[in-house]
């Protein structure tokens, strides 16, 4: 039986707001349903943008053209990834150690090193943005659709599969949970069976290391999620009490996170503007 029909502040959600709303319920209101967002930024997440526009350019290439970047390519996707923290100057809060020079050569880097591991995938697609109407197990059609972009679509003699990158100070360890990356896969797993009528055989998160090893080890470090069902079941208990929040949301009822590192501040803030309304 489908859900009763429910009006939602939202027309979709995406692993992005979903972690937004568990992390930060005004910054939820702010961002996602009042639009308003904060231009400031960060040298980590702008290179981390910088390095995905990155790989877009350079795998898009391989697509249409057959091979990899020639020099000449390659000059000009490093020209526009210059461009973005041009663009971006103003609103990028440097700290006390970051710098202009410090982040570009660290996209640079990751660059290099990725191009020296150049994984063996064979992509159909790259950056591709989904939204996509999805069914829980039992068949019922979620009310809100989901919105994801991959970084790459992958097909190999198993299937298809995806690829998603990050630039990272510190591999994350193999022992370690990896909730988030759970998450973000499910995300991306749902999102690829409704665009492809195929579920992919995995998931997987590519961690290119921004600093040089000094063992002379990989750069790249890949953590491959394989979605199963009792993780289906999970998500989807997650997702409809994401759901049941939106339904109450309201800017009376919506509490701030100010002991989160980044944002609290922000988040605070918001909070005390919103109240006197």
């Amino acid at each position: 039986m489908e859900e009763e029909k429910k009006s939602y502040p939202v027309q979709h959600l995406s692993f992005s707001s979903i972690r937004c709303l568990m992390e930060d319920e005004v910054k939820f209101y702010k961002q996602y349903i009042r639009k308003l967002y904060d231009e400031k930024t960060s040298p980590a997440l702008i290179e981390g943008t910088a390095f995905h526009k990155i790989l877009e350019l350079f795998w898009s290439w391989k697509i249409q053209n057959g091979v990899f970047p020639d020099a000449k390519r390659e000059g000009e996707i490093l020209k526009e990834i210059a461009n973005i923290f041009k663009d971006k100057m103003k609103f990028i809060e440097w700290g006390k150690t970051g710098s202009l020079e410090d982040s570009l050569k660290s996209v640079s880097n990751a660059y290099e090193f990725y191009k020296k591991e150049i994984p063996n995938y064979n992509p159909i697609g790259t950056e591709q943005s989904y939204t996509v109407k999805w069914n829980y197990l039992n068949g019922d059609l979620a009310p809100v659709n989901l919105k994801c972009i991959v970084d790459l679509v992958c097909e190999d003699e198993k299937g298809i599969y995806a690829i998603d990158h990050k630039t990272v100070s510190t591999f994350t360890g193999q022992d370690t949970e990896k909730i988030a990356y759970i998450i973000q896969a499910l995300v991306i797993y749902i999102t690829i069976k409704a665009n492809y009528g195929k579920a992919p055989y995995k998931v997987q998160f590519d961690e290119v290391k921004k600093s040089k090893n000094r063992d002379g080890s990989s750069q790249i470090n890949s953590i491959e999620i394989v979605i199963d069902d009792e993780m289906l079941e999970i998500f989807e208990h997650l997702y409809k009490r994401v759901l049941k929040k939106l339904e109450t949301l309201r800017i009376n009822t919506v509490l701030p996170n100010p002991f989160t590192m980044f944002g609290g501040y922000d988040s605070w803030n918001y909070f005390k503007q919103i109240i006197k309304e």
